[in-house]
């Protein structure tokens, strides 16, 4: 199983691009991703949405929105050619799953546009902006 949490830290909209983030399973075939992606959706400027992207979809079919205050933990799992995306402590009925073709991923991305991330995989590697490292940075020792 593949597993991947990713959460919006900043998610103020920039002049020319709106925040978006997401954690995407390389399939195997020509431009063939599944995944997650939570965004500001021009459309709906109080809101993240929260999106569940499959192979061949120019974008990703949204499955909620929440308030950007919330900013919620998002995830995906991909696990025996199942998808399953999700906003982490929410009800179940914000989780959905799909059957992909796919059995198996052949790689991963993460992706950002402006906005600050806090992505998390499965084997424990995490990626965070220079501002959160600085503030997780384990105290100095004095002598």
């Amino acid at each position: 199983m593949l597993q991947a949490r990713v959460r919006m830290l900043r998610p103020e909209a920039d002049p020319i691009w709106y925040p978006g983030a997401g954690l995407l399973f390389v399939l195997p075939g020509k431009r063939s991703y599944a995944g997650v992606q939570v965004f500001r959706d021009p459309n709906h400027r109080k809101e993240l949405t929260v999106g569940l992207r499959t192979p061949h979809d120019d974008s990703p079919t949204p499955i909620a929105r929440v308030p950007i205050a919330a900013s919620p933990e998002v995830y995906t799992r991909f696990d025996h050619g199942v998808l399953t995306v999700g906003i982490a402590g929410s009800p179940k009925s914000v989780e959905r799953s799909v059957k992909l073709h796919a059995d198996s991923s052949v790689g991963r991305i993460l992706m950002c546009t402006s906005g600050a991330f806090d992505f998390q995989l499965g084997n424990g590697l995490a990626v965070r902006p220079l501002e959160a490292q600085a503030q997780a940075k384990a105290p100095e020792r004095g002598d």
